[in-house]
């Protein structure tokens, strides 16, 4: 009776009504085999809402992950703009699992009808997919153009600490972006490069100079820089020390 009335609500004429059966679906105690039917029945639905509902309730229903991988891969290739960005951020969701999906989300953000939202979900995901990501980087590094819009390139600086290491062709970019005027941006970029750069030989010069930064936001960075060197940051260490003691109205900021 159950499997019936749920059924029934995904064949009402009214698509809210059916986008609504499907968010029930993870509160109804049904047999896996109903859900399954219910929720698959519901991802190939006209309605661009209940498909966006059936994408949610992918995390709560009995599919594999390989299988809601390819579920949610397939729905980037959706004719919906809204469709396509929700499955970027599920994608998101299941973490170093979707590095699968690099590929698929490489080619859907450098399609005709990418637009910088879209972009930035895209690199949001790149980052929460982190190492596994690292074919994105040139796509991430191309989106550090001055001319696209900030949030898409601190969306991307993000994704590039994320990777880590693997993305240190991102460097030359990065400290472009820490000698620059925005606040934001140099804050971030300078958060990507203490994570990127493993050489501390590298990374204490950008940091000394980072401490005469006149903005918190920027000097914080390198702080915890500095925590994650360890005994190998004991040089750069010294000069702060130093820097506080000549320059001591800069202490409350740091």
């Amino acid at each position: 009776e159950l499997e019936g009335q749920v059924l029934r609500l995904l064949a009402s004429e009214e698509d809210g009504l059916r986008a609504s059966a499907v968010t029930m679906l993870s509160r109804m105690a049904l047999p896996d085999k109903v859900w399954l039917k219910a929720e698959r029945q519901a991802l190939k639905d006209p309605s661009p809402a209940v498909r966006i509902a059936a994408l949610t309730a992918l995390a709560e229903s009995p599919v594999s992950n390989e299988e809601r991988l390819g579920i949610l891969i397939a729905a980037l290739e959706a004719n919906e703009s809204q469709v396509r960005r929700h499955a970027v951020e599920k994608l998101g969701d299941l973490g170093n699992l979707a590095e699968a999906a690099v590929p698929r989300l490489l080619a859907s953000a450098k399609g005709p009808s990418s637009t910088e939202a879209y972009r930035t979900s895209v690199a949001k995901t790149f980052g929460r997919i982190g190492e596994g990501a690292v074919t994105a980087v040139p796509f991430l590094r191309r989106q550090l153009d001055p001319e696209i819009s900030e949030e898409v390139r601190l969306q991307s600086l993000t994704a590039l600490a994320a990777i880590g290491a693997p993305a240190r062709d991102a460097l030359p970019d990065l400290e472009k972006l820490i000698a620059g005027d925005d606040q934001e941006l140099r804050s971030a970029s300078l958060e990507a490069f203490a994570r990127i750069e493993t050489d501390e030989e590298k990374l204490i010069p950008v940091f000394l100079q980072a401490l005469k930064d006149p903005e918190p936001e920027v000097r914080r960075p390198v702080i915890v820089g500095l925590g994650r060197l360890g005994e190998r940051g004991m040089g750069a260490a010294s000069a702060l020390v130093d820097l506080l003691e000549s320059e001591p109205d800069r202490k409350p900021a740091l």
